[in-house]
């Protein structure tokens, strides 16, 4: 994405309605939480879409997987001597 400008304007609760262009090149949907971050000497805020944090968990279960560190529910009870419910 190349820079450009663009303008939004803030209701009377402060909330800023995103230039279309911008919340679909950063692939935002309703309810997605962002980070801001405001420099003081600049008066700049800049804007990041948060990661999920169920992707954020899905992912390192991925990467663990494929590492081979993970186990199954019934290998970890036998191994800490639990005995499930039957």
């Amino acid at each position: 994405m190349s820079n450009y400008r663009m303008t939004a304007k803030m209701d009377s609760k402060g909330r800023l309605l995103l230039p279309r262009k911008l919340r679909d090149s950063l692939r935002l949907n309703s309810g997605d939480t962002l980070f801001l971050q405001f420099e003081p000497k600049s008066g700049i805020v800049r804007l990041a879409k948060a990661p999920n944090p169920f992707d954020a968990l899905a992912d390192e279960a991925e990467r663990e997987l494929e590492a081979g560190r993970t186990t199954n529910i019934r290998e970890y009870a036998r191994k800490r001597g639990i005995t499930p419910d039957e």
